[in-house]
């Protein structure tokens, strides 16, 4: 697959054929295929989730169907700048996908949380959704939708990978990563996944199960989309799932110059750097778990020097300590010792202090209670671990 441009496309198709016809061309059928069967249809398609856990989606459907209680379908886009872009240029898709996930699991409920910030989105989605309503596209299996606008003072976390260990059964039982949204949240089993995740649930259904499984490489079927950033300047790039980052990054050079020497910051303030030596890693779930890089976000921006990337990290940690809930006291207070670890490297160079930070990083990872402690160490220990910032940052 050449570039983000095949979910665009479509959805252009789609805005205008909806605009002309409720019923025309298809798009109905959409909506209307069967809720039996979406499961069935995930299932061949082999379709993983593309938040950082990497798991069946079938699976999850499968596992919340089955549950008796009050359940909900439920994103977020806030402060990920892939998860807007995808949001602004797919609105359909992404309601199609979550409305297809609801049918299939029964779910009474589809909840988007969007940040302040990003207020025009979720105007932009209420339009979209009152707008099918009252076409009839929601027939075929009533459910409401919420769109709740989140101040910045509301957010504990920015991504959804910070429920990671608090899923029992499949399904979250996460305390709310949101301020006064606990009921909300509490009363209810979510079935959570990212913006990517919903849009290739709707292209699974649009375009069949083979036709999903026809890109990928080395037994990976689908592609992931990433949003690469350098210096304020950003674009959408996606490559099939198998690829190295090498290959992304060769693709990257061609819409923009690269400096000779870099590291990649690699999902954010929970994510990783890795440097330009180290662009072999193949871009699935399994080896960026295993690198420590995450997945999921698809936010990767290139840093070209070392004062900038030191910078990030010094900032990255101090976010992270502050949006620890502080019940867990290997988070809350490993983080910081972290940074006092990581002032002292500034400071005196010493390769006992990356020793420090490598295993003080790692116990905080095994020992913390949730998958937030768990992976806000990552920049910092992947940054010590293969000095990606002191050696391949602006240095020759």
């Amino acid at each position: 697959m050449e570039n983000a441009l095949w979910l665009n496309e479509r959805e252009l198709t789609s805005v205008e054929k909806i605009s002309r016809d409720a019923s025309n061309d298809g798009i109905m059928s959409d909506y209307n295929f069967p809720g039996c069967e979406i499961i069935s249809e995930i299932m061949e398609a082999g379709l993983k989730s593309r938040d950082g856990r990497g798991e069946s989606i079938g699976h999850y459907m499968q596992t919340l169907a089955v549950y008796e209680g009050a359940k909900s379908i439920t994103t977020s886009i806030v402060h990920s700048k892939l998860d807007e872009m995808l949001a602004l240029q797919n609105p359909y898709s992404l309601i199609l996908g979550m409305y297809l996930s609801a049918k299939a699991t029964l779910a009474e409920e589809i909840t988007l949380f969007v940040s302040k910030e990003n207020q025009f989105i979720a105007q932009m989605l209420n339009m979209r959704i009152r707008q099918l309503e009252k076409m009839g596209y929601f027939t075929s299996y009533p459910v409401r939708f919420s769109v709740n606008v989140l101040a910045h003072d509301q957010i504990h976390y920015t991504q959804d990978i910070s429920l990671l260990t608090n899923y029992r059964e499949n399904l979250s039982q996460a305390r709310s990563p949101y301020r006064d949204m606990e009921d909300v949240w509490e009363k209810k089993k979510h079935f959570i996944s990212n913006v990517e995740t919903f849009l290739n649930i709707s292209l699974v259904i649009r375009n069949g199960s083979q036709w999903y499984r026809s890109s990928g490489k080395e037994g990976n079927d689908g592609s992931k989309i990433f949003y690469v950033e350098h210096k304020g300047e950003g674009f959408l790039m996606e490559v099939d799932m198998g690829s190295t980052l090498r290959e992304m990054m060769e693709k990257v050079s061609k819409k923009m110059d690269l400096p000779h020497r870099y590291v990649l910051q690699i999902g954010g303030d929970l994510g990783g750097f890795i440097s330009h030596k180290e662009l072999d890693l193949v871009i699935d779930d399994a080896s960026f778990q295993q690198a420590g890089l995450l997945l999921g976000s698809g936010v990767v921006e290139v840093i070209s020097e070392e004062a900038e990337a030191k910078k990030t990290l010094k900032n990255a940690l101090r976010n992270n300590h502050k949006n620890s809930c502080g019940r867990c006291s290997v988070c809350r207070e490993g983080i910081k010792r972290l940074g006092d670890l990581l002032e002292t490297e500034n400071q005196h160079e010493n390769p006992q202090n990356r020793e420090k930070i490598s295993y003080l990083g790692n116990s905080i990872r095994h020992s913390a209670l949730c998958g937030y402690g768990k992976t806000a160490i990552n920049l910092i220990v992947t940054a010590a671990g293969n000095h990606s910032v002191d050696y391949s940052v602006g240095k020759e």
